[in-house]
């Protein structure tokens, strides 16, 4: 098409009569011609480089691999003076962080209770933030009025109304009781060669393997990051 769907201040098939010529209705008919050349050369553009906008077919692979899960030490021990490696890893100097996930569950329960990630922190000190107030140094639920209640909006609320992963963790391990043993396991994100390890790809592993484990604390429509790395 040489002309796009506007009305046409010409006559038609372009005249070239005097009045035509005149004014600005010369301008106006050129500018359609260009505009229509230009989309069309947009769109040719578009059919070789289509490929770069496009949607991939299929499933998708991480780059690089996931050790697995390793290690397993209880509240107690991670909030000890001196829990193994590398759950009490220091922070790394600045540059790529550490390519860190950890895992908390209830002994003898198959599915966890949560699964997070400590790029420029240790797990220690990530887990720890985690259970403020809700277990003793010793890895003991605390015997508070507060993880009374917490224990009872685990029971209460509904799963679609958590919007805080965080918080959920807390409340249902709250209502795991006075008895429960609660441990963390660690893995490590390994990027292939050609790639740098950032912050991206380590939560991007994260995101997987909630996806796949669903811990008790998941929450689909949580979008959130690990605040260190702010």
């Amino acid at each position: 098409m040489v002309y796009e769907n506007w009305p046409s201040k010409t006559h038609a098939r372009g005249c070239v009569c005097p009045r035509c010529r005149g004014g600005n209705h010369l301008i106006d008919r050129l500018a359609n011609r260009s505009l229509s050349a230009a989309l069309r050369h947009a769109q040719g553009l578009e059919s070789d480089f289509g490929y770069e906008a496009a949607t991939p077919a299929g499933s998708i692979t991480l780059p690089g691999t996931f050790s697995g899960w390793r290690g397993a030490i209880t509240l107690g021990e991670l909030f000890g003076t001196d829990p193994p490696l590398p759950f009490r890893s220091k922070s790394p100097p600045p540059g790529p962080g550490q390519g860190l996930l950890y895992r908390v569950y209830q002994e003898n329960k198959q599915r966890p209770l949560y699964i997070g990630m400590a790029y420029r922190d240790s797990i220690q000190n990530r887990v720890a933030s985690h259970f403020k107030s809700v277990t003793t140094k010793a890895g003991k639920l605390a015997k508070t009025r507060m993880v009374t209640t917490l224990a009872s909006l685990a029971k209460t609320t509904p799963m679609d109304k958590w919007r805080s992963e965080i918080a959920k963790l807390r409340a249902v391990t709250a209502a795991a009781g006075l008895n429960a043993i609660i441990k963390v396991q660690y893995g490590k994100v390994m990027p292939p060669a050609s790639l740098p390890l950032d912050a991206k790809l380590v939560h991007a592993f994260e995101s997987a393997l909630q996806v796949i484990e669903r811990p008790h604390s998941y929450v689909g429509s949580a979008r959130t990051f690990e605040a260190d790395l702010v």
